[in-house]
């Protein structure tokens, strides 16, 4: 049987696996009541380079690394600037606006992956 003390500690797990860069926040359909949380733990794991996030996640097995949002003082993209998908010069700027700048109208269908025609 479901309680509320039951979600509430499988979202406190969830928010911590990635907090430590063991998982990410992924939206299906529609907004769910931890997103907020969850999308705040990624960005803090992303800058702090956690897990999936580190330099080195993926090099040992595969030799590729990661697609991390660069970090909001490294980016050429600056939150200031409000801009649409056909003003987006790149897939990681569209990413950028989207995660760094939480820029949710960039994803129409809330399936994480903002600006659909050039990130695909």
């Amino acid at each position: 049987m479901r309680t509320e003390n039951n979600i509430k500690w499988l979202s406190n797990f969830n928010e911590m696996m990635i907090s430590e860069g063991f998982a990410h926040e992924y939206t299906y359909d529609l907004p769910y009541k931890y997103q907020s949380d969850f999308k705040a733990a990624e960005n803090r794991a992303i800058q702090l380079e956690k897990g999936l996030w580190a330099d080195d996640a993926c090099v040992k097995e595969t030799g590729l690394l990661p697609a991390a949002a660069p970090k909001a003082e490294e980016s050429p993209f600056s939150c200031n600037v409000s801009k649409n998908c056909s003003q987006m010069t790149s897939c990681a700027e569209a990413y950028f606006y989207l995660n760094t700048c939480g820029k949710t109208s960039l994803d129409r269908d809330k399936d994480g992956v903002p600006c659909e025609t050039i990130c695909r």
